[in-house]
C-alpha cells in the first residue's frame, strides 16, 4: 500500500439561489482505470471534501443525494 502523502480537498459551490443540503450528497474518489471507488464520504454542511491521498490520478465523484440541485459537476479527474 503507497504511502498517504498528499490530500485532494474542495468545495461544492451549488447554483446561484441553489440551497443544496450539502449532509445528503455524497463525494468519492474512484481509480480513473477501473473506475473502482476508492473512499467515499459526505460533505460537510459548508459543501467542503478532503481526501488523504497517494500521489495519482484520481476521479472524483459527487453524487447529490437527496438535494434538488441537478448544478453539481458529477466527475472531475483530479492530480
Amino acid at each position: 500500500t503507497p504511502a498517504e502523502v498528499g490530500v485532494l480537498m474542495g468545495t461544492v459551490k451549488p447554483a446561484p439561489g441553489a440551497k443544496p443540503d450539502f449532509a445528503s450528497i455524497k463525494v468519492s474518489i474512484s481509480d480513473p482505470k477501473t473506475n473502482n471507488i476508492l473512499r467515499s464520504i459526505s460533505l460537510d454542511v459548508a459543501g467542503s471534501y478532503k481526501f488523504t491521498v497517494a500521489p495519482g490520478e484520481y476521479m472524483l465523484n459527487i453524487v447529490p443525494g437527496t438535494s434538488k440541485s441537478d448544478q453539481l459537476p458529477q466527475r472531475i479527474l483530479a492530480q
